[in-house]
């Protein structure tokens, strides 16, 4: 790490005369991203890639440069929808070409026939893909007798033949980095040629190594929990978020692909050839966006800059935080706090989960064990705790509870297609879920939120967002895909909206915590995501069970999403099922005091999983260990810094660093 970031991390502490607000801090846009810039005195920070405010059309040059290879005017089979941007209609699919800033490709792979309406809509973009900028010089040519449409850039070449409509995207020294292959047609599926030695990183939280390749990755959001295993198998896919992102290097030079595709999609990364990789949506097409390097550090950037940066989180969550199911009724919570202060083992943070509602009804906390919130906060903050609930997105169908009378009334529910509100079963019994793709559920939820807040609430978790219902709902326990959502002003349906939908949960929980504190920054954790999650939340990984498989397996799934550009992100510290062994918990602590998020939690009804729950030497490590953390808070802080700004991982693997190390690749 550069020894200016560490310098401007010990600045930044001393500039901030209360440790426990953030003020001085430039405020969140929006859409959830900070402005970095000051932080390291380098260009990104304003949340864009470095991407300039020309408009579509700026810059643009109709001259075909030498290195293209091709001749001036555009195939007839070509339409030039802007200077810009082109539509191939090939002979099994149409092409959409769009020639972006700071290297990047969109490529939209349509129908043949254009009577199939695809709306050009994205999700997870900070800015709409009709006003990123575009590249500072776009030439269009045709080659090989009129039969391959040819599109140059200062950065890419791409080449989009007519018979398969196959695409080819080489940089500026000609590597070839896309090479779609005849072995998928149509517009929901691509298949490209892969060299065995290309390893591919990212993807979000998946199991398994660091290297995504040899794998068939599938993208719909859901609750892994086996009881056979107490939380996911070693395995096990898919898990609770989507990003379908990677980062591949090929011959030492590294470049991105995003597929912008929110329906169910897998990604079979040579699993199935050796020397290919395809992409399958269940939806009717798919959207990528081809991304230069040459270095990973440029790759992370640029996608950060569409899809946003994560802010920089309050000082207090970047401590310790003590958690578990069963923390009721609030006097057990202040003892736990005491417990950490006598012990003298550093900690920032006691979680509330669901035990702490009225009969599990989100905003709510029970009148018996929890009689007065805002007196246990107060307390709480007195030793030096900050307190975070866990809210869940099903709603108790409950009339006469003011929170399901006001989304009732004004139709914020998910709904069948003749606009009765679905009823599904979760842990407060039959419930309704809001749909987050509208604007006027995220302001009630928000509006919960900010109330929330002025109880004492410090933050918020997320849970069971993928969304889940229980199996007394029927079928597969899982949503019906038919219901109909708002999808932010062009309706869909679940099956486009299931992986968004924690994304949009986040930003409307990040909303409210910034209205009821606008002085300070948002702490929210989410187990559920999709691509631009970061700009809303931290992730942990949700149910791992308590075994050294799960262990093993927890700093290469870190550093996956780190890669998937979100930084902020952990694991349950011992295990989700419990019953961890003294040295499985200790081991666990020295990985979780390294994390960019630290948080012990364990299930309800197994053994305690404080530090001190493990025997005198389990205490001792864990004091060492967090104490060491909290020395290096000025160490993490400029790196979380530095993600803002940048992108960057904060948990990084080596190769990162070391690129061209064939022995750190994988």
């Amino acid at each position: 790490m550069p020894p200016r970031l560490a310098v401007l991390a010990l600045a930044l502490v001393a500039c901030d005369p209360a440790p426990t607000r953030d003020a001085g801090v430039p405020p969140p846009r929006p859409d959830g991203s900070v402005d970095a810039a000051g932080l390291d005195g380098g260009d990104g920070g304003d949340g864009d890639g470095g991407h300039s405010d020309a408009g579509p059309e700026a810059g643009v040059d109709g001259a075909v440069p030498s290195t293209c290879g091709a001749s001036a005017g555009a195939p007839s089979w070509v339409v030039a929808l802007a200077p810009h941007r082109v539509l191939a209609a090939g002979t099994t699919r149409r092409v959409e070409v769009t020639a972006l800033a700071d290297g990047v490709t969109r490529l939209r792979y349509l129908p043949i026939a254009d009577d199939v309406e695809v709306p050009d809509r994205s999700f997870a973009l900070v800015t709409p893909a009709s006003e990123l900028a575009v590249a500072d010089t776009v030439a269009v040519g045709a080659d090989d007798a009129g039969e391959t449409l040819v599109v140059c850039t200062d950065r890419a070449t791409v080449r989009v033949r007519r018979v398969g409509g196959r695409v080819t995207v080489t940089d500026a020294a000609g590597r070839v980095l896309v090479e779609d292959t005849d072995e998928a047609v149509g517009a929901s599926a691509v298949a490209r040629a892969t060299p065995t030695s290309e390893p591919f990183y990212g993807l979000g939280e998946k199991t398994g190594g660091l290297d995504r390749r040899g794998r068939r990755w599938t993208f719909w959001n859901t609750d892994a929990y086996d009881p056979a295993f107490g939380g996911y198998r070693p395995d096990q896919d898919p898990l609770y978020a989507s990003i379908p992102f990677f980062v591949a290097l090929r011959e030492g030079v590294a470049y991105g692909v995003f597929t912008d595709v929110a329906y169910r999609l897998t990604i079979d990364l040579a699993a199935a050839t050796p020397e290919v990789y395809r992409v399958e949506s269940e939806g009717p097409a798919i959207d990528q966006y081809v991304i230069l390097g040459p270095r990973m550090q440029d790759v992370l950037r640029t996608y950060t800059g569409l899809t946003g940066r994560a802010p920089i989180p309050p000082r207090w969550a970047l401590g310790f935080h003590q958690c578990r199911w069963g923390y009721s009724p609030d006097a057990r919570v202040e003892a736990v706090g005491a417990e950490f202060r006598r012990r003298d083992i550093p900690a920032d943070a006691l979680w509330l989960d669901i035990q702490h509602m009225d009969g599990f009804r989100s905003f709510t906390f029970d009148p018996v064990a929890f009689p007065d919130p805002n007196g246990l906060a107060a307390r709480l903050e007195g030793q030096g705790f900050r307190v975070i609930t866990i809210e869940d997105p099903g709603i108790k169908v409950d009339p006469g509870w003011s929170v399901y009378d006001r989304a009732l009334a004004s139709g914020a529910f998910l709904a069948d297609a003749r606009g009765t509100p679905y009823e599904g079963v979760a842990w407060p019994g039959p419930s309704s879920f809001l749909d987050f793709t509208s604007p006027d559920a995220r302001a009630l939820w928000a509006g919960e939120v900010a109330a929330l807040a002025a109880r004492g609430v410090d933050g918020v978790w997320l849970d069971v967002n993928e969304p889940t219902v229980f199996p007394e709902s029927g079928g597969m326990a899982e949503i019906p895909n038919d219901l109909v959502a708002a999808g932010d002003g062009v309706p869909t349906t679940m099956a486009e909206a299931r992986n968004v939908y924690a994304l949009h949960e986040a930003r409307a929980t990040f909303e409210g915590l910034r209205a009821a504190r606008p002085s300070e920054r948002p702490f929210v954790l989410t187990r559920a995501g999709y691509a631009g999650i970061q700009r809303y939340a931290a992730m942990w990984t949700g149910d791992a069970p308590s075994t050294w498989a799960s262990l093993r397996q927890t700093p290469a799934m870190l550093m996956g999403l780190g890669l998937s550009g979100v930084p902020f992100v952990g694991s349950d510290i011992g295990g989700y099922s419990g019953h961890a062994s003294p040295e499985l918990f200790a081991r666990w602590m020295e990985v979780g005091a390294l994390s960019p998020f630290a948080r012990a939690h364990v299930t309800n009804g197994v053994p305690d999983q404080e530090p001190w729950a493990f025997g005198q030497e389990v205490e001792d490590i864990s004091r060492h260990r967090l104490r060491e953390r909290y020395r290096m808070l000025p160490y993490l802080y400029a790196l979380f810094a530095e993600a803002a700004a940048t992108g960057a991982p904060v948990l990084r693997p080596l190769v990162w660093e070391f690129p061209e190390d064939a022995a750190l690749a994988r």
